[in-house]
């Protein structure tokens, strides 16, 4: 089976495209517009490679799986649109598309390549491809070896130094995800989408990360990150203008990149200042004691309660700060 995978990498052709996009529609029952630039025009050439892995019967696909190989990180990736026909299940081609998509990228020098599952069967068959769960999260890593991901994320943020933000964009698409795989101080790192610390709440999402903050820019906000000279991302932001006026921002950084915070908080209250999109505001979880003193830093003031956050399961108590 192995010997007759193919691996096509874009941009692809029109019928190439449609093709895959006509067939991961049927199989997840979603919207895979936002593909077609990246498989047609090839639009995140010089940020990503990326690869599809596939199996045919004659002219039907029976199987297929999709890497996103960093070019800022060569040795991250990402594994996303495992996909099987329904006539084709049970024959083990999901394994064998993900197991040889793997092993290209580890023989290139790749080190670590994450995925996201929420259902526990896929999961079972994953772990035994050597994919290993993190923590408090539906994200799994496969290390080139066989390095725990509690391991790897502590040896991938050492030494950390970053440089000043820039707006966000595909060349994050999987910096961020060991980000926000491992866990800060934090309960709410960005309240603008939603997403919390992996020490206290579950992460769901793996490859769906980077359109979330992408939505940012759809709804006609803006977000920015930090990255090391290495090209780590170590922080993230956002500002989404509110329907009443206003600007919401909202941000984090790896514990002690003070600059990184710094550098995102200034750049979303810039933007926001840019396009007249003023007060910027904050809301924070209440006991979040220290990370209201840095906005209360760059002159955001408390206003009083807000509407609580949602924590994964719980809603927690929250504080407005306006600038």
């Amino acid at each position: 089976m192995k010997e007759n995978i193919l691996c096509i990498e874009t941009p692809l052709s029109l019928h190439a495209a449609e093709e895959l996009i006509q067939f991961w529609e049927g199989i997840f029952k979603t919207c895979y517009d936002q593909f077609r630039p990246i498989l047609i025009q090839g639009e995140e050439l010089g940020q990503n490679r990326n690869l599809v892995y596939l199996l045919r019967d004659g002219p039907h696909i029976a199987g297929t799986c999709h890497m996103t190989i960093s070019q800022v990180r060569p040795e991250l990736a990402g594994l996303g649109e495992a996909a099987t026909a329904p006539g084709y299940r049970g024959r083990g081609i999901a394994s064998a598309l993900c197991r040889r998509a793997a092993e290209d990228f580890f023989l290139a020098g790749g080190k670590a390549c994450f995925l996201g599952t929420e259902n526990p069967a896929a999961a079972r068959v994953y772990q035994r491809l050597g994919w290993r769960s993190i923590p408090s999260s539906n994200i799994m890593m496969l290390s080139a070896d066989d390095q725990l991901p509690e391991e790897f994320l502590d040896d991938y943020f050492r030494n950390i130094s970053a440089a000043n933000a820039v707006p966000g964009s595909p060349a994050q698409r999987i910096t961020m995800i060991p980000l926000i795989a491992a866990p800060h101080q934090w309960l709410v790192l960005d309240s603008n989408l939603g997403i919390c610390s992996t020490r206290y709440v579950v992460q769901k999402s793996c490859m769906g990360l980077f359109p979330k903050y992408q939505s940012c820019i759809q709804n006609g906000g803006a977000w920015f990150a930090v990255s090391t000279p290495e090209g780590r991302t170590a922080g993230l932001a956002t500002a989404v203008p509110e329907g009443l006026g206003g600007c919401r921002i909202d941000g984090f950084a790896l514990h002690g990149c003070s600059r990184a915070l710094e550098s995102l908080i200034e750049a979303a209250c810039s933007w926001a200042e840019k396009q007249n999109i003023m007060p910027c505001r904050a809301v924070i979880a209440a006991e979040e004691s220290d990370k209201a003193s840095w906005f209360a830093a760059f002159g955001f003031k408390p206003s009083g309660p807000a509407k609580p956050l949602s924590a994964g399961s719980i809603m927690v108590p929250a504080v407005e700060m306006v600038r």
